[in-house]
């Protein structure tokens, strides 16, 4: 299962009270279901996000992986241009997404 953090703060990048709010009914929702870890981005969203869903899945304790942060995987030639963005870095964020789904998302 996939889910994102909460709503943040871009001045602190940390979550917002809604945020904070959200991740929590989110663990609560998620009790119905049988966890046996939870892995986040090293961001500090992602963490608290993950933090706070654990509360509600006890003993577990989220595991953070640099290889699940935010990355560009694709974008169209025509917007590269214009966001400065070189064909290197989206070649690497594709290889880096490519990665976390064979290790977290895919089937074995």
């Amino acid at each position: 299962m996939l889910l994102r953090h909460g709503q943040f703060s871009f001045s602190s990048l940390g979550l917002t009270p809604l945020g904070r709010k959200q991740a929590d009914r989110a663990g609560q929702r998620l009790r119905a279901f049988a966890f046996t870890r939870i892995h986040c981005s090293t961001m500090k969203r992602a963490q608290e996000t993950a933090r706070i869903i654990a509360k509600h899945h006890r003993p577990l304790v989220p595991a953070r992986a640099h290889l699940l942060r935010e990355c560009l995987p694709t974008m169209p030639r025509d917007r590269r241009r214009s966001l400065s963005v070189s064909i290197d870095v989206v070649r690497r964020g594709k290889e880096r997404a490519d990665r976390a789904y064979r290790r977290y998302f895919a089937r074995r």
